[in-house]
């Protein structure tokens, strides 16, 4: 078909090989539910980098034409519901995507951003992604100036949404719902627990804003993995008014190692709110690195009801 509103293509693949596109177009996915094994999204903007990339004053736009009722389903051990790659000036807004647990494959099976920039991840709906592996409901991978707002995520574990160098991720809930631990993790091989967390980094993140997110029975409201990468690959993150409810652990920054105690520094919480942890409020085990004099700084945070009486608790 032509892929026009009157004349709709039945795959969200037609509509990507038709490169039907180009600045300041905005792709609409009709209701119904799109399974990834046949109408995965996979758009590589280094293809034809004119027609695929937007720019600042006409970006691309994919969105469900009725919010959160366009449903992008796993039904592939192996292929993304989407992937984002070497693109920029995109904005993805009001979808559904849900994950579905595969002992099998590498576990690819949730969304990713790789790559890009200017990237814009608005008022979508994630629930569940593949427990049997080491995945997460939104992936970063080598991107930059990604903003991230008005989403919610369901019924997960592990990783909620990641982050990249000078995100900006605001406003967005995430509730793993009690969502158990399955008897397929750990996969052969695979060191890493299985924990639930609301944001948390990967690698090479630094000036990245979290504001006013909510996190609601999880493991970690917030965690931080101070050991990715090269010394001083995570710094300069701000947590600003993000409130943690029912979680183990609020809010945790961790040095995970001996070699990497330098792969994390500048930190600043401020006017955060943890109710109802489990342990502690706010945590900091290995300690972020005190490079140029700065470290972690806790100001203006508040902790309340915490069970074993810790608002705040470092190791060395």
């Amino acid at each position: 078909n032509a892929c026009t509103t009157g004349s709709r293509c039945a795959t969200v693949a037609g509509v990507i090989a038709k490169a039907s596109f180009g600045p300041g177009d905005t792709i609409l996915l009709g209701n119904g539910t799109y399974p990834s094994a046949t109408k995965g999204i996979a758009i590589n903007c280094a293809s034809n980098p004119s027609k695929l990339n937007g720019t600042a004053s006409a970006r691309i736009t994919l969105k469900a034409e009725n919010e959160r009722q366009a449903h992008i389903l796993t039904s592939s051990a192996t292929i993304r519901m989407l992937l984002l790659q070497n693109c920029s000036y995109w904005t993805i807004e009001g979808m559904y995507w849900e994950g579905v647990d595969f002992t099998t494959g590498s576990g690819a099976t949730g969304v990713s951003v790789d790559t890009s920039s200017q990237i814009i991840w608005r008022k979508n709906v994630h629930r569940h992604n593949n427990a049997c592996h080491n995945t997460t409901m939104l992936g970063m991978s080598d991107s930059s100036d990604v903003l991230i707002e008005d989403n919610e995520a369901y019924d997960y574990t592990h990783s909620g949404f990641k982050s990249c160098i000078r995100c900006t991720q605001r406003r967005n809930y995430f509730n793993s719902r009690g969502t158990p631990n399955p008897s397929c993790y750990p996969p052969s091989g695979d060191p890493f627990p299985l924990t639930s967390s609301g944001n948390a980094y990967s690698n090479s993140v630094r000036d990245a804003i979290f504001e006013n997110n909510i996190s609601e029975d999880v493991l970690l409201g917030i965690y931080t993995g101070c050991n990715q990468g090269s010394p001083n690959q995570i710094r300069r993150l701000r947590y600003l008014g993000n409130i943690s409810y029912a979680t183990s652990y609020g809010n945790q920054d961790q040095a995970r190692g001996t070699s990497e105690n330098l792969a994390c520094s500048d930190l600043l919480y401020q006017d955060n709110v943890v109710i109802g942890s489990r342990f502690t409020g706010f945590s900091s085990r290995g300690g972020p690195a005190n490079i140029n004099g700065v470290g972690a700084v806790w100001q203006n945070n508040t902790v309340i009801m915490t069970d074993v009486g810790k608002g705040v608790g470092a190791t060395g």
